[in-house]
């Protein structure tokens, strides 16, 4: 009898600390819900390395929208006639997100994206392609800041 009233006292110790809120701190980040909405480029490296935007279009004007019903669009702009930034067709297409992993097909090619940061006010996000066209994969990054 002692044995059992050892083991049920045992038993209620480790039910009791076993459900402890040690997983609060690791919270799930519903990255479909944190990335809908509109984002403007930041800033962008490849390989570790700060990279300048191609032109200031890009860099001040241009913005991702991801929506609730799964389609993408980036909004884009050029300088083609040299009076200013002027926007031109869009990239569209469609997101899902499983997980950190951003799939993402724009203009009919599909790219694997990971989100390394992403909350309310910030998206970070890193891919592996050949940035400079030299037949070696890089690691491309990109931050963006929420528009809205």
């Amino acid at each position: 009898m002692k044995k059992l009233n050892v083991f049920s006292t045992l038993f209620v110790a480790l039910t009791f600390f076993s459900c402890s809120s040690d997983d609060d701190s690791k919270k799930e980040v519903d990255y479909s819900a944190l990335i809908i909405g509109e984002w403007n480029f930041k800033s962008q490296a490849v390989n570790g390395v700060n990279e300048e935007f191609p032109d200031e279009c890009h860099k001040n004007f241009e913005y991702q929208t991801y929506k609730a019903n799964g389609t993408y669009q980036q909004t884009e702009f050029e300088n083609h006639s040299e009076n200013g930034c002027e926007e031109v067709t869009p990239s569209i297409g469609t997101w899902s997100v499983n997980d950190n992993i951003l799939n993402l097909t724009s203009n009919g090619e599909d790219f694997i994206i990971t989100l390394t940061k992403l909350d309310k006010n910030t998206m970070i996000w890193d891919i592996d392609f050949d940035y400079d066209g030299d037949g070696t994969l890089d690691k491309y990054t990109q931050e963006l800041t929420r528009k809205n």
